[in-house]
């Protein structure tokens, strides 16, 4: 598996934030990240910047998981952004982009605590490889710590890849394991048969688009009826009528 297949094995789920004030740049930025976050926001300087993240908090109840932010920027620049945003949320990600290495810019995003400072002109290799670390770091800890309600009576554990009707087991093979980890990490969206074989892919197991079928009927058998809901032509997805919690 090559760095950009481990890289939207875990971005896929995640949200970045891209405040640059030079366009080209930032356009190809922007293009580039959206073949592997789910959600790809940008923004031209600063208080651009600030309006999109406290939008998105403000929308969605989180915050974005990755931010990437060039220094010398108008109106505000990236050092007094970063402040402001470690005040909103201290445990934010922040990659900054710059073409200067000014020790007194590098002290200020040190004691900010910023995940990486890179040097214009970038090197998409090092970005890429700093994202798959945040990425992955990010993935696997939501994944340690999460647990969601299905339903009144069904959990999903994360960490353990497991389902519990309150305190027993529900016992999924390595197969429907996969399948479901892939239809909880999104809700309320539609999964074809395409993206289950590119779940599989990503553990580098192959399956064919005939057995997927199968796999999901008798998963489908373990679980409250109509928890997994098809969509003929379509696809599959949780049921929009379950409530999914994260605890």
């Amino acid at each position: 598996m090559n760095n950009y297949d481990k890289l939207y094995l875990y971005s896929q789920n995640l949200s970045i934030l891209i405040v640059e004030d030079y366009q080209p740049l930032r356009d190809d930025l922007v293009e580039t990240f959206e073949n592997f976050f789910e959600v790809v926001v940008s923004a031209t300087d600063g208080v651009e910047g600030i309006l999109a993240y406290e939008s998105y908090h403000h929308k969605y109840n989180k915050y974005f998981d990755i931010v990437i932010s060039d220094i010398e920027m108008p109106n505000s620049d990236g050092v007094d952004m970063s402040y402001k945003i470690r005040e909103i949320n201290p445990n934010q990600s922040i990659i900054i982009l710059s073409a200067h290495s000014d020790s007194d810019y590098l002290l200020a995003f040190i004691n900010l605590g910023v995940s990486k400072f890179i040097s214009k002109p970038i090197d998409k290799m090092l970005l890429f490889q700093e994202l798959l670390t945040l990425s992955k770091n990010i993935t696997q800890d939501r994944a340690n710590s999460d647990i969601i309600k299905l339903d009144s009576s069904h959990i999903w554990d994360n960490k353990k890849q497991t389902i519990f009707k309150y305190d027993t087991t529900i016992k999924l093979t390595k197969y429907e394991k996969i399948i479901f980890e892939l239809f909880v990490s999104k809700p309320n969206s539609i999964f074809s048969n395409d993206d289950i074989v590119y779940a599989f892919y990503i553990y580098e197991i192959d399956i064919v688009e005939s057995s997927i079928r199968n796999h999901i009927l008798k998963l489908r058998k373990k679980l409250p009826v109509d928890m997994i809901e098809t969509l003929y032509g379509m696809g599959y997805r949780l049921n929009t009528s379950t409530t999914l919690e994260v605890e």
